[in-house]
């Protein structure tokens, strides 16, 4: 609290120990609780919500920080036809959701963009680390440590410095490539496993001092649906109209501290989403009027991402992949911008190998 430090000590004794609590207070409650006159205590409610209130900014330092270096404000994805859409990639300071059934890639993708962020800076990364949030029990270090080595094999691959490769980047320290992959794999991925709905809400809402004391630049939940559906279908969160509105709140209350940790700390935010069936036969992709077109992923289709219509305002891009295209031997597979403030709706073909997700030339790609 911004005040008096007399004033800001008594305040404490009395169970005021922050801003919030004392906003909520008047000046009569002040005089009342510490024993000052009027003066004081508007003077101290003043400088406590002067203290609170967010700094204003402008459009143009907005612009200035989103076109800066594009190694400080963006996260690349490895399929290098959305890097450029997106003008650079993931972005700092910002929610971005990968919706798609199971066995389209979506952890693949978030695999490939937690060894992004942990690569050194010049190589292309971040030099972070990542607080990965994995409700699905899918996180495998094994093919984390796999991608890190096939991105960057001279930074994390042994083998690069036996086949006779030489880099200088390390100086002596060339063939202690093993040594830096522990590092990676030990010092810089953080992995949770939240049990429940109320559970994954209480330790994002709690994850501002992991994030200051661990040069987080990352925040990976993989998937944001698992709890909610799990719950519904054990009875745990029944549907019912109630509950419903329940679960609503609890995953808007995810988003905003999701949404807080990426503006105030300058960290990107991914999540993953799963689909479900729009039973709402009537609506259609351009029908700016139906607010269940904020879910569905295409113009012909009644796919729809899962969590309802108040989930997906809460997402800055929202990105929608496919398994298979046409049962394809080549592993062919589409990726779509269904929501981006940075680029027109477009659509991308990528498959899934060593490296993670990467992008399929475009002379390749069969429209």
């Amino acid at each position: 609290m911004n005040c008096d430090g007399q004033v800001k000590a008594k305040l404490e004794t009395r169970g005021v120990r922050s801003a919030e609590d004392a906003l909520k207070k008047s000046e009569l409650d002040i005089i009342e609780l510490i024993d000052v006159s009027f003066e004081k205590a508007n003077k101290a409610l003043h400088q406590i919500a002067k203290g609170a209130c967010p700094k204003p900014t402008n459009a143009l330092l907005l612009k200035e920080k989103s076109t800066g270096r594009i190694g400080e404000n963006f996260i690349k994805t490895g399929v290098t036809t959305l890097d450029e859409a997106l003008l650079g990639g993931i972005t700092i300071g910002t929610i971005t959701e990968f919706v798609a059934p199971a066995g389209s890639g979506k952890t693949q993708m978030c695999l490939g963009l937690v060894a992004q962020t942990c690569a050194p800076k010049n190589f292309g990364g971040l030099d972070g680390s990542v607080i990965f949030i994995d409700t699905e029990q899918t996180f495998s270090s094994n093919r984390l440590a796999e991608i890190a080595k096939k991105r960057f094999p001279e930074v994390y691959d042994k083998e690069y410095y036996r086949n006779g490769n030489n880099a200088s980047t390390f100086g002596e320290r060339d063939k202690d490539a093993e040594k830096r992959l522990e590092k990676l794999l030990a010092e810089k991925v953080f992995v949770v496993t939240p049990q429940s709905l109320q559970e994954l809400k209480v330790r994002i809402e709690n994850l501002k001092p992991a994030l200051t004391q661990s040069n987080a630049k990352l925040i990976v939940i993989d998937s944001v649906a698992r709890l909610a559906r799990a719950e519904g279908a054990s009875g745990i969160c029944p549907t019912s109209g109630e509950s419903l509105v329940k679960r609503q709140n609890i995953l808007s209350a995810i988003a905003a501290a999701l949404k807080r940790h990426a503006e105030q700390l300058n960290v990107a935010v991914v999540v993953t989403n799963q689909v479900t069936t729009n039973t709402n036969s009537n609506s259609t992709y351009f029908n700016s009027s139906d607010p269940a077109k904020a879910n569905m992923l295409s113009r012909d289709s009644l796919v729809a991402a899962a969590l309802g219509t108040k989930w997906a305002h809460c997402v800055n891009v929202r990105i929608s992949m496919s398994g298979t295209i046409d049962n394809t031997t080549d592993g062919k597979r589409e990726m779509k911008v269904i929501k981006s403030p940075r680029t027109a709706l477009s659509r991308f073909f990528y498959r899934i190998n060593a490296v993670g997700c990467t992008s399929i030339e475009l002379e390749k790609q069969k429209q």
